[in-house]
């Protein structure tokens, strides 16, 4: 393929440790319909085989590059790649997911027919380590009730790696901010919704993989605090009409504070992820997991205020 000519859309993918995975991700990006794209490959600071697995796919296609930075987490990589990406379309995709043969297509097709959309994101079908498909989790969601769900549900309505932008709109918002961890996605849907339209299909364009090991409660706790950080801060009115910028490496608990939010805020925010893996682990088949991390839950309501309801049942 000439590289004079922009493609119709650059797929990033942020890749650490992701060795075991890895090659059937970049391969379902090699097998899409639509063949009109390039793929930018982050390697994060990676001590198995994923640099050596993403060079040879590189190797033997000119559409993937292969970006290599010290391991600074998935928010720091899209950085790193969306800036050098040659298409405006950018598509979001987990170095341990499997993209469905039509996704490009479809996505490219949405945008071609709906200029006045920013983001659009799909359903997906949960796969097991072994790949084994267990559940389906998909809802169609119009601009309005993705902002709501954005700000008021205890889930990201939005399925990072299912997700596409103009990378006009990512740079208009200031890419993305790496104090929010894990949750760097919300913050950043959070702020592209205060000014353009986002949009969820109810059609699965991925194969959404569920370690059973790959979430720590500690990593959960982290995760309940910066959820809680992005809506607050998206639902704070804003100084001259810009977002207040965090200074902070990680929101912790005094740091929201800060914000004015106590420690029930706190400690329900906490619970509402949890509760999420919960609902998350039953859905790909992970049974045991599920049981211990509702044993935590239970452990953490004693002298804390139930998670909402929600969390267990917007999967």
């Amino acid at each position: 393929m000439s590289r004079t000519r922009s493609p119709c859309v650059t797929v990033v993918m942020p890749a650490y440790n992701a060795g075991r995975f890895i090659d059937e991700a970049i391969q379902s990006i090699r097998d899409q319909t639509l063949s009109d794209w390039e793929l930018l490959i982050v390697n994060d600071g990676s001590t198995d085989n994923t640099a050596d697995i993403a060079e040879r796919h590189a190797k033997d296609d000119p559409r993937i590059r292969v970006l290599h930075q010290e391991n600074a987490g998935q928010a720091a990589a899209n950085n790193h790649a969306i800036p050098q990406a040659r298409a405006e379309l950018i598509a979001r995709m987990d170095a341990d997911d499997v993209a469905l043969p039509k996704r490009l297509q479809r996505q490219v097709a949405f945008f071609e027919h709906n200029p006045g959309i920013a983001v659009a994101a799909s359903g997906v079908v949960l796969i097991d380590d072994t790949g084994k498909a267990h559940s389906r989790i998909s809802s169609k969601m119009t601009p309005e009730t993705v902002r709501k769900a954005l700000l008021n549900h205890a889930q990201n309505p939005i399925i990072n790696p299912t997700a596409a932008f103009r990378q006009t709109v990512w740079a208009d918002v200031g890419g993305e901010r790496t104090c929010f961890g894990n949750a760097h996605d919300l913050d950043l849907w959070l702020r592209i919704a205060e000014r353009h339209e986002i949009s969820v299909s109810e059609e699965a364009f991925l194969l959404y993989r569920v370690h059973q090991s790959n979430t720590s409660v500690t990593s959960l706790v982290d995760h309940g605090l910066c959820t809680l950080a992005a809506r607050r801060l998206a639902a704070t009115p804003h100084v001259g009409g810009n977002p207040e910028i965090p200074t902070c490496k990680m929101f912790t608990r005094s740091e929201l504070h800060k914000l004015r939010c106590s420690e029930e805020d706190c400690e329900t925010a906490i619970l509402d992820c949890i509760g999420g893996q919960i609902a998350i682990s039953l859905a790909a088949g992970y049974g045991e997991r599920a049981w211990s991390l509702l044993d935590t839950l239970r452990q953490r309501r004693l002298n804390s205020p139930a998670p909402s309801a929600q969390a267990f049942h917007e999967f």
